[in-house]
């Protein structure tokens, strides 16, 4: 076990010379800033004795800079978090997932964590001692090289930890159901270059009562008004294996690389019965899916410092996903057992991509810095779609993507401007149906730094993105009687436009972001309804396809608020709200009538620390979204756990779904030609209670590094 001291900030005479090494802590177009990194003669290497020295920071909890916001990890976070990977939850709008014991924004945006500038995943956090880490910072625009994301996390360490780790994490299920298991083991070294990890993931749910409850009714000519109720319940479940393996060499001042492999097993079964009443027939149902996914990664890294004014990297990831699925469909007459539907559609999809990127990075003498980089990113889907009612043919989709881009930042005075662009030309091959489109992309951003605690930010931004392969996969498959799904091979990107305007109030104990935002896209994707007759048959259905709406506009303003009411070294309450209030319009053209709609989803936690005890709740309201002619609702959130710690050992119990069960519910626009109305909940996660227990070992040695230079923190946040 590791014997943990706690330091005051008192002077201390320190002995051995310093260096100090100037570090591009960047893969590819980092638009983060560098960072000065004291690094000590061998003669201050503590003696072999396992203690990490925790650093008390008095600095501001909080601190607003021309290009970022850092944030200084409280003393009572450092004792109550069981690795580095908690001390995520610290961040305004991140929250701690019960299930999956993982950080996650409670708003559902994506983010992406760099370890001192280099990617990384969040699971080799949970390698390191929560001492290790200095501060973390979130940059006020995501570099274009990062631009999937929706946030970049940098998480800055000591870079004292040098030794090894073995933790895990174990969570199961044990009321009222026992089929939500959860395994986490991974094993690291840390050498004064080199960092080895090896990480398994494993997740098993087996839930035993979903209930579906679902209301249909469309017209066809031949057949006139059809209405449609039915019941189904089913029992299904999946597993998760995963392992990981990642492998890091870093020369302070010359090169870094990292090569990551991962590979994930999918298994997934579902199968049920129910009754279905259609125009006032009653009919029994059966239905079963099953399907095997397999996806494998590689990623190579590779970054060079040529000199403190200039960089290189290049990045390659080669992704394999292969999946079997097969999904039945029956349906007769409870009367007579006449069958009147029955069809099995077995698929078989093959899709490989490939990613390589390299970017340059120069630091002029005058305060600014410029990005270039070129990404090509190539896929291939092979698919095969067999079912009882049409034959389809083996197709093969293509998509070769090649993508210039360039971040160019300047500061002036309180002011930080950064112009970020992209010129894309993408090619496709999509049923012998050749495709080229050459699209750019500009991002023009603007930081006013009003003082300590106001800032003002402004964004603007022209993009364009491209619908997923399988959108454009033309094979035709029931959904179930009378409803087909195809899809189109004739899709258009999406181009759009928007504006932001953030303003940003910091301090120790309050922290606010309001956001007004307006954007519209142009050919936005979404499903609607056509009417049509096979001409040999003569059969009647209604065709779900992708399509490009004239444009989709929206306005409204988001927010994202932490308080903190108290806070000491050993306690702290910490309240956290994010949401939106958002207005949604989608122009479907063609003289169809448009769908607007207001959405405004609330999420929320409230959390309460004491020493090494933590008691938290999680919720979320008014959950809606909108996507085309459907109105569907986000699962819904009631968690309610408990947290102890002790020295290297952390015990959990949690509530999932406390008072309720999980549920979603989902209902056509009026404008739908087929109006629907649906319920889904499995009583199985009703009140779920789960236990869980985890262990984070570490050994080696720290470096004694002075609590002065630490808690020094002079960058003016430009570079």
């Amino acid at each position: 076990m590791i014997k943990k001291r706690s330091l005051t900030l008192k002077p201390r005479k320190e002995t051995g010379m310093k260096r100090f090494i100037l570090c591009m802590g960047c893969i590819g177009m980092f638009a983060l800033p560098m960072h000065l990194v004291a690094q000590q003669d061998s003669t201050e290497l503590a003696t072999p004795n396992k203690e990490l020295e925790t650093v008390v920071v008095k600095a501001d909890p909080v601190r607003t800079k021309s290009d970022r916001v850092a944030f200084s990890i409280p003393e009572v976070a450092r004792k109550k978090a069981a690795n580095a990977m908690d001390l995520l939850t610290i961040l305004p709008g991140m929250a701690m997932n019960p299930e999956t014991h993982k950080p996650e924004m409670i708003n559902g945006e994506s983010y992406l964590v760099l370890i001192n500038g280099v990617q990384s995943d969040v699971s080799i956090l949970r390698t390191m001692p929560a001492e290790e880490i200095k501060r973390l910072e979130i940059p006020d625009v995501v570099p274009m090289r990062y631009r999937a994301y929706d946030k970049v996390i940098n998480v800055l360490t000591y870079g004292s930890f040098r030794g090894g780790s073995l933790a895990g994490d174990l969570a199961q299920s044990v009321s009222p159901m026992l089929g939500m298991s959860d395994v986490w083991l991974q094993g690291a070294a840390f050498g004064k270059k080199d960092m080895f990890a090896a990480n398994y993931y494993y997740s098993r749910r087996e839930y035993k009562e979903r209930i579906t409850d679902k209301e249909q009714r469309f017209t066809l000519p031949g057949l006139g008004e059809i209405s449609r109720e039915s019941h189904l319940k089913d029992a299904f479940g999946y597993q998760i294996h995963q392992p990981t393996l990642t492998y890091q060499r870093q020369e302070a001042g010359n090169y870094t690389l990292q090569l990551v492999s991962r590979t994930a097993f999918v298994p997934y079964h579902s199968a049920g019965s129910g009754s279905i009443n259609q125009n006032g027939v009653d009919l029994a149902m059966q239905n079963s899916s099953h399907s095997k996914e397999v996806k494998t990664s590689a990623d190579l890294l590779f970054t060079k410092e040529l000199d403190p004014k200039n960089s290189l990297s290049f990045n390659a990831v080669w992704t394999g996903i292969f999946t079997d699925r097969t999904d039945t469909n029956h349906e007769e007459r409870v009367d007579n057992g006449t069958v009147v539907f029955s069809d099995k559609v077995v698929q078989d999809l093959k899709k490989n991509s490939l990613i390589l990127q390299t970017d340059y990075e120069h630091s002029f003498e005058i305060p600014a810095q410029l990005s270039l980089g070129y990404r090509y990113h190539g896929a291939k889907l092979n698919s095969i779609v067999t079912n009882s009612f049409f034959e389809n043919k083996p197709n093969l989709t293509t998509q070769n993507n090649h993508s210039l881009y360039g971040d160019f930042v300047y500061q002036l005075g309180q002011l930080n401007l950064s112009l970020r662009g992209n010129l894309d030309y993408l090619h496709s091959n999509y049923y012998g149906t050749r495709q080229s489109t050459l699209t750019p992309e500009v991002y023009l951003n603007a930081k006013y730094m009003i003082d300590k605690h106001h800032a003002l930010r402004l964004r603007t931004s022209y993009t364009y993105y491209e619908a997923s392969l399988s959108s454009h996969a033309e094979n035709m498959r029931y959904l179930e009687q009378h409803i087909l799904y195809r899809g189109n091979p004739n899709l258009k990107p999406t181009r759009s436009l928007g504006a932001r305007i953030t303003y940003t109030l910091t301090y120790p104990r309050l922290y606010l972001e309001l956001s007004p935002i307006i954007h519209c896209n142009w050919g936005d994707k979404y499903d609607d309804y056509f009417l049509e007759k096979d001409p040999k048959s003569g059969r009647e259905y209604l065709v779900s396809t992708p399509v490009n709406a004239r444009y989709r506009r929206g306005y409204g303003t988001s927010y994202n608020l932490q308080y903190t009411p108290w806070m000491s070294d050993n306690s702290s309450l910490v309240f956290k709200v994010s949401g939106e209030a958002y207005n949604v319009r989608i122009d479907r053209g063609d003289d169809l009538e448009a769908i607007q709609k207001w959405l405004t989803p609330i999420h929320y936690t409230v959390q309460l620390n004491y020493g090494k005890w933590c008691i938290f709740y999680r919720g979320n309201l008014l959950r809606n979204n909108i996507n085309g002619l459907v109105v569907s609702t986000n699962e819904n959130q009631s968690d309610l756990g408990l947290r102890y710690k002790k020295g290297a050992w952390s015990f959990g119990a949690d509530c999932l779904w406390f008072l309720t069960e999980c549920e979603y519910l989902s209902h056509s626009v009026p404008q739908s030609l087929v109006q629907s109305t649906s319920r889904c909940h499995i009583r199985d996660d009703r009140s779920v209670i789960r236990l869980s227990v985890a262990f984070d070992f570490s050994w080696g040695k720290s470096r004694k590094v002075s609590t002065k230079q630490l808690n020094q923190d002079n960058d003016s946040g430009a570079f």
